[in-house]
């Protein structure tokens, strides 16, 4: 069950965080959105049989007076009717304010490389090409007409002062 709500919450674009530890506890679910939270229990499985509804309720009542807020998503209706069970939980987040903020363009789903990132890739492909030549035979590196102790002839070290620059 705790699969399933996470599942409706993520299909619906928000950000869910499942097996939350807040000190020694755990919330099964926690919906973030516009910098809020909704702590979402599933009561119903096996791990909240009857017996352990008593210690859920005092569990939540020192969460809440840390001030979380809560929603209990019952089994019993749950697997009966989703959609009813799962309706107080989206009635809550709306009007907690908590929104549905996973939405992608098509554009942000690619990931972009920037330009520092970029320098950095060529700079290291510099170094990893120097090692290279460092470890060639004394008698190629020679003929090569590059002085043998290259790394450092700009700025002292491997990295020159001018390498990194984010102008």
């Amino acid at each position: 069950m705790k699969g399933e709500c996470c599942g409706a919450c993520l299909e619906a674009n928000f950000r869910v965080f499942p097996q939350y530890r807040v000190g020694s506890y755990r919330i099964d679910l926690v919906v973030t959105g516009g910098g809020k939270r909704l702590a979402v229990e599933c009561d119903g499985e096996s791990s909240h049989g009857p017996e352990k509804l008593q210690e859920d309720m005092d569990r939540q009542a020192i969460l809440v007076r840390l001030g979380w807020q809560f929603v209990r998503i019952r089994g019993s209706i749950f697997f009966r009717d989703e959609d009813r069970a799962l309706r107080p939980l989206f009635q809550r987040l709306d009007e907690l304010g908590i929104t549905a903020d996973m939405r992608l363009s098509p554009t942000s789903s690619l990931p972009t490389t920037d330009a520092i990132t970029q320098r950095v890739i060529r700079r290291a492909e510099e170094l990893r090409a120097l090692w290279q030549a460092e470890r060639r035979p004394a008698d190629e590196g020679e003929h090569s007409g590059e002085p043998r102790n290259s790394r450092t002839t700009r700025g002292g070290g491997i990295l020159g002062q001018d390498d990194f620059t984010l102008a």
